[in-house]
């Protein structure tokens, strides 16, 4: 009886190192995207971050006037015998101040942080994909048929040439129907023409297994 192949039996494909490449640059374009995808989605609570800070150091700012006045309140109150519990300290709503201000600093910093990485991850995912569609060129290049297709082409248009040779001479005597026109080529939209070749390399750009054409 014949053993039943199991998934451990089968290797996987081998990559020629052209594909290898092309993987490579898929993934880090895949990497750059998703970094940019994170720095985005944070950016926003970042710049609400900013202005919450920035708030609470302009508030933490005017209670040092406030502060100096109450103290002076408060020395007035002491001589006159009528002080209650003293107010803050103008030392301690400067230190408060100084503390909010250094957490503003902090989210701007931060802010400016993710505005950078994000420039930086951009400038990854440009040149990640230039990479990819150089490597989609290399695997063309490395397994595509190229001369076989060439020396098609040349075959098929000496045809053609000698074929239109042949009709000129006959037109030139008024023997081609007329009506046809044969001498300017013709759009033929259901010709598959390089069609199939950009689907490959369109689906290159995510799948570096992706097969060409035959």
């Amino acid at each position: 009886m014949r053993r039943a192949l199991t998934t451990a039996s089968v290797k996987p494909k081998q990559r020629s190192p052209e594909r290898d490449a092309l993987a490579a640059a898929i993934e880090r374009h895949s990497a750059a995207a998703r970094l940019i995808s994170a720095i985005e989605a944070a950016q926003p609570a970042a710049k609400e971050a900013v202005y919450a800070a920035q708030d609470a150091a302009e508030a933490a700012s005017a209670t040092i006037a406030e502060a100096q006045a109450n103290a002076a309140l408060h020395l007035a109150s002491v001589a006159l015998g009528t002080a209650g519990a003293a107010p803050l300290s103008v030392k301690d709503a400067r230190a408060a101040a100084q503390d909010a201000q250094d957490a503003y600093d902090a989210a701007r910093a931060a802010r400016a942080a993710l505005e950078e990485q994000h420039r930086a991850a951009t400038g990854e995912l440009q040149t990640a994909r230039y990479q990819i569609e150089s490597r989609i060129r290399d695997v063309i290049k490395s397994e595509a048929n190229i001369e076989k297709l060439l020396a098609d082409f040349v075959a098929t248009h000496r045809e053609l040439v000698s074929r239109r040779r042949a009709l000129e001479w006959l037109d030139f005597r008024n023997a081609v129907p007329k009506g046809i026109a044969w001498r300017s080529e013709g759009s033929w939209p259901d010709l598959p023409g390089a069609t199939t070749w950009k689907s490959a390399a369109t689906a290159l750009e995510a799948d570096p297994d992706a097969p060409l054409p035959a």
